[in-house]
């Protein structure tokens, strides 16, 4: 329900937990966070919250505590090298183009959830794919990015560099 309402102020992504503890185990969170365009989560504003919960009283049962709280944001940087023929120098700006817009569809909204982690293989597979591209390395992370359950990764700079074989 949390993720097909949309308020006065936009929609969000959500995600409802059940607290585990004994005295609290009534209590759901629903971690939220703005939608703001297609690449980007904000932190959703209080009229948000509000609504939400406002909308979400007639779902609940008897004795159960709906709480909003803010999902966490995590931001990545990206460096990447990617690896073309020389023959296509001078498509350079278009082959970069079409990597960055390969790997921010990867990061968009719509493609990651909480809790999701980024795999380099995935990464590395996705842009692969391109005709034009022989190999791309990521040169500043060294392993598979793992998250909390309430935490969504999102890309922050992403720089791509070019070497030719």
């Amino acid at each position: 329900y949390a993720n097909s309402f949309e308020s006065s102020v936009g929609s969000c992504k959500c995600l409802a937990t059940n607290r585990q503890s004994g005295a609290g185990a009534n209590i759901i969170d629903i971690y939220c966070l703005l939608i703001s365009s297609s690449n980007q989560l904000e932190r959703a504003p209080l009229t948000y919250k509000q609504e939400l919960l406002t909308y979400l009283q007639k779902f609940k049962m008897i004795g159960a505590e709906i709480v909003a709280v803010d999902g966490l944001i995590r931001t990545l940087d990206l460096i990447t090298t990617i690896v073309i023929k020389k023959t296509k120098r001078d498509k350079e700006e278009t082959i970069k183009l079409e990597v960055a817009n390969v790997i921010t569809d990867l990061f968009s909204v719509d493609s990651l959830d909480f809790g999701e982690s980024i795999f380099l293989g995935d990464i590395v597979h996705e842009v692969m794919k391109l005709p034009s591209v022989s190999y791309i390395t990521v040169d500043n992370l060294e392993t598979d990015i793992y998250i909390s359950y309430n935490e969504i990764i999102q890309l922050n700079n992403l720089e791509i560099n070019v070497e030719y074989v």
